[in-house]
């Protein structure tokens, strides 16, 4: 007879894992620690939500996550061990990291130039496998780019992340991602291209740099129209310390116009590790060569975490929050008020997106407004079916 109460006994999923504690809750679910009993080791296991588990094009999607980052198989991507059901909810099983990300780190301030150039490299190694295989994030962001042991870092979350070849399982016209890191053409409504993570990286540097997001907005709505409108302070005034190469690779990934950003995760690697050899495409040998984590370290001189002292905000520029207590706690409102919009965008507006942007027709590409270098217009409109789901985004934040 077993001297444990039945209620008070680990719950076990598949006779092999035990379940521990939660280790972080999401739009689309939780993530729990949880033991390997089979083969004694520690794993995380992501379990999708009972309401969302009963939509078809959810659990699509995850388990597109799943097949997507096995797929991988990079030193940088947080590697898949199993997949399965579990009372009605369906489950991925990974490696099991330390629980801190890039935006627990951002917290504390901008981080050495070292440090990011060594960040940046790995993460591109990570997306210049992923797009060789067809493979677009669609969400890099600091909360999906993990801290591994001894400071190295892994890219997880390819829950939206969707094959460029096959069957779509994304409908034409949704638009998916965190809307602070979007790139100007996703918030117009076209497809996601290796060219809008690479935009994304860029704006994830910037902040890792400059201790605050390029742009920044009120609402949701303020935000998409910063992004499409506005060009970002430069990081050399916020950093003097910075150097001219540096500064030029993340200013060339934020460009608004995609054809003018790095063709590849490669090449965008070769610039920020100083490289003098060509560019190579999307998915081709060298461009992940370039970026893996062994290479960066042999060519960049990889620093401490050491903190840097808050940016200056230039006179006439306008910070993200009114002056607070502390730069560190700067954004605090607007990071919760993005969080709740990634969830809302992804889970509960793309209908509203989805069935206006197949009344008015496919979106048509144009000339980026407010490209980095030029005067930007007094408004850059947004697609009538976003600024819809949008300004209901606001008005869900509010309550």
């Amino acid at each position: 007879m077993s001297l444990v109460p039945v209620e008070s006994q680990p719950e076990v999923v598949a006779g092999r894992y035990r379940l521990g504690p939660v280790l972080g809750r999401g739009g689309m679910g939780e993530v729990r620690r949880a033991r390997d009993l089979r083969l004694g080791r520690d794993v995380a296991i992501k379990f999708l939500r009972p309401d969302l588990a009963a939509e078809p094009e959810v659990r699509r999607r995850f388990e597109d996550e799943a097949t997507a980052a096995a797929q991988l198989g990079h030193p940088n991507v947080v590697t898949v061990f199993d997949t399965g059901e579990h009372a009605g909810r369906p489950y991925i099983v990974m490696e099991c990291l330390a629980g801190r990300t890039l935006a627990d780190e951002l917290v504390d301030g901008p981080l050495d130039t070292p440090r990011v150039r060594r960040i940046a490299a790995e993460v591109l190694g990570a997306l210049g496998a992923a797009h060789g295989l067809g493979i677009i994030h669609r969400d890099v962001k600091p909360a999906n780019i993990l801290i591994a042991e001894h400071g190295s870092v892994k890219v997880g979350d390819f829950g939206i992340a969707k094959s460029t070849e096959g069957l779509d399982h994304t409908l034409t016209g949704e638009i998916i991602g965190t809307p602070a890191y979007l790139a100007p053409e996703r918030l117009e409504g076209r497809r996601a291209t290796p060219e809008s993570d690479v935009y994304s990286l860029g704006v994830v540097l910037y902040e890792a740099l400059a201790g605050r997001k390029p742009f920044s907005g009120d609402t949701p709505l303020a935000l998409a129209h910063a992004v499409l409108s506005t060009v970002p302070t430069p990081l050399r005034e916020l950093r003097p310390d910075i150097d001219a190469s540096l500064a030029a690779t993340v200013d060339r990934a934020m460009d608004k116009a995609p054809e003018r950003r790095f063709p590849s995760a490669g090449a965008m690697a070769e610039s920020l590790l100083g490289s003098t050899t060509g560019h190579a495409g999307v998915g081709a040998p060298a461009a992940t060569e370039s970026a893996t984590p062994g290479d960066a370290t042999r060519r960049v001189t990889v620093g401490s975490t050491q903190r840097l002292p808050a940016p200056p905000v230039p006179e006439g520029s306008v910070a993200e929050e009114p002056a607070g207590p502390s730069w560190r706690h700067r954004g605090t409102r607007l990071v919760t008020m993005l969080a709740a919009a990634a969830a809302v965008v992804v889970v509960a507006l793309v209908a509203l997106v989805v069935v206006a942007s197949r009344d008015q027709g496919p979106a048509v590409d144009q000339a980026p407004a407010g490209t980095p270098g030029t005067a930007p217009p007094a408004t850059a409109p947004l697609p009538p079916a976003l600024e819809d789901a949008l300004r209901r985004l606001e008005e869900a934040v509010r309550r």
